[in-house]
């Protein structure tokens, strides 16, 4: 899909995500949505033909240690359709759409598995490992991670 078409149909998709009018793109052209305590982007990769990519940061500033990349290694052994690794002093959640045959249902799923991975495993590995999460500190004392394991295996 050309870019700037893609990049309009991804701005729709979006509009429907979050029930907004507009959506802005950040400094670095990414799409920031917040769902519960994660916060998930959408980025179009590529300049003629754009695929799209949907990730978190999970935990920023972690160091990499065994027992992180055996907890992350484990983590993707239990999730379908996105992945989870260790780059640059973050733990991310990712997942890939190619723009050729991006569509409604495939984006959404994507975005929510990202999202739903996010907000059940970064507290863990954050605790677990140190670093921080996006919105931690805006989880009250019920909070409880959705049921549905959208993203993972059952």
């Amino acid at each position: 899909m050309r870019r700037d078409v893609a990049e309009a149909y991804v701005e729709r998709l979006i509009q429907k995500i979050t029930n907004s009018d507009r959506v802005l793109a950040d400094d670095d052209g990414d799409y920031p949505v917040r769902y519960r305590s994660a916060l998930y982007y959408v980025r179009l990769v590529g300049e003629a033909h754009a695929d799209v990519q949907v990730f978190a940061v999970a935990v920023d500033d972690v160091e990499p240690s065994a027992a992180l990349l055996s907890d992350i290694n484990e983590l993707n052994t239990q999730v379908r359709f996105a992945r989870t690794f260790h780059v640059r002093g973050q733990v991310l959640v990712e997942a890939d759409l190619t723009g050729d045959a991006l569509e409604p249902v495939g984006f959404f799923s994507a975005c929510e598995a990202v999202a739903t991975i996010t907000d059940r495993v970064a507290s863990d590995l954050a605790k677990k490992h140190g670093g921080r999460t996006a919105f931690e500190d805006s989880k009250d004392d019920g909070y409880h991670p959705p049921d549905a394991p959208t993203g993972m295996y059952l």
